[in-house]
């Protein structure tokens, strides 16, 4: 029985560093800025580690204004990756974080889910 109160004094002590380093994780997620272009540099998207899109940027001497069209999927596809290359930066910035606290996989996911 003490065995178990042991585990779950450790558990505790677990999720008070978690919540310690939560608020740091979530203030350096938003201060991450990352960049993706679609279209050979026609579209430039800057986004955050909090899935924001802070600027889009096209190339009016790449531009073609009688195809809106493809426009619209450049921006699309810009959109996504930059969004992609956030979460991928913020998963990294979150391992160096966490990497002392000996988290099971099922309590990184929860995590990251948090994060979102």
């Amino acid at each position: 029985m003490l065995k178990g109160l042991g585990d779950f004094m450790n558990m505790l002590g677990q999720a008070r560093d978690i919540h310690k380093n939560f608020k740091e994780i979530q203030e350096k997620a938003a201060r991450i800025r990352v960049s993706a272009s679609a279209g050979a540099g026609m579209v430039e998207v800057i986004a955050s580690g909090d899935q924001k899109i802070h600027n889009i940027k096209i190339n009016r001497e790449l531009f073609d204004p009688r195809d809106l069209d493809m426009l619209e999927e450049l921006i699309i596809s810009g959109v996504n990756e930059a969004l992609d290359k956030a979460k991928i930066a913020v998963a990294e910035n979150m391992k160096q974080l966490t990497k002392n606290l000996n988290l099971t996989p099922e309590m990184e996911n929860q995590l990251k889910d948090l994060i979102r």
